[in-house]
């Protein structure tokens, strides 16, 4: 299985950015030389804001679809036994990104154990959020020293830590954007 980045994972790639950049550049240019208003000058960087606001979004999207991911490994695991068969079983009900990887491994007759198909996801899709942090705790469970369950659990909580740190860090960052949107629409009339 080839690499994979993490843009690629989110299917930020499919998305054609040069034209819509240039078709944002494009429309702010006609409607300024249509109207001759300064303000559709800004339009242009329409394109580059949503691209940000897509990332953020799907990668919001992705760390849920990883927690729902391992809230069914946890599941299956105290249902099928071992690793690799809670694996498969996951990976033929979960529709997640993760899951889809597991699955190209599994299709393509992957035959060695379940810590070995987390450590090769982990070494092909870099950047993936928890993945290692999967990998070393399922490893310790291994040797003995954590339970499988508790390994799942622990992944589980600094994961919803992390999604609520992010959502604390975008709620105080709304006053300021409200006042970066206000502050052109208020300048605009007293300089023209």
């Amino acid at each position: 299985m080839a690499k994979a980045s993490l843009p690629e994972l989110l299917g930020m790639e499919k998305i054609p950015w040069l034209y819509l950049y240039l078709g944002g550049a494009g429309l702010a240019f006609v409607i300024y030389f249509a109207t001759r208003q300064v303000w559709a000058l800004p339009l242009a960087v329409l394109p580059i804001l949503y691209r940000l606001w897509l990332a953020r979004y799907r990668q919001r999207g992705l760390m849920q679809s990883i927690w729902q991911f391992l809230m069914d490994l946890r599941i299956r695991l105290t249902l099928r036994g071992t690793l690799l068969l809670a694996l498969q079983d996951v990976c033929a009900q979960n529709p997640s990104r993760i899951a889809q990887a597991l699955s190209k491994y599994l299709a393509a007759g992957y035959a060695e154990n379940g810590m070995a198909l987390l450590a090769r996801l982990d070494t092909d899709v870099p950047g993936l959020p928890f993945l290692g942090d999967l990998v070393t705790r399922t490893a310790a469970a291994q040797e003995g020293t954590l339970d499988m369950d508790q390994a799942l659990r622990q992944v589980m909580e600094s994961l919803q830590q992390e999604m609520k740190t992010a959502s604390r860090e975008q709620l105080q960052k709304i006053p300021s954007r409200l006042i970066l949107m206000a502050f052109p629409a208020l300048l605009m009339p007293a300089l023209f």
